[in-house]
């Protein structure tokens, strides 16, 4: 679970223009991050005034998408 800071890390095989983004269980956008490219880091998203609960992760890179879920307390 994150609490006011949430941080998903991520490492790629080449450098590549990446986006990560945050939703909630309804689909709605809370937060994205244009990260540039590169074929590593770590997006940093404060989440100290989203509601407590279920959000999903998207990492994009290439036309390709990676999903996840985390849980956001406070």
């Amino acid at each position: 679970p994150a609490g006011n800071e949430l941080q998903i890390s991520y490492a790629l095989t080449a450098t590549q223009a990446v986006t990560v983004s945050l939703t909630n269980v309804t689909g709605q956008l809370v937060a994205k991050k244009d990260m540039g490219n590169t074929a590593a880091g770590n997006a940093v998203f404060n989440t100290s005034a989203l509601p407590a609960g279920v959000y999903i992760y998207t990492l994009e890179a290439n036309g390709e998408r990676t999903t996840g879920h985390v849980s956001i307390v406070h």
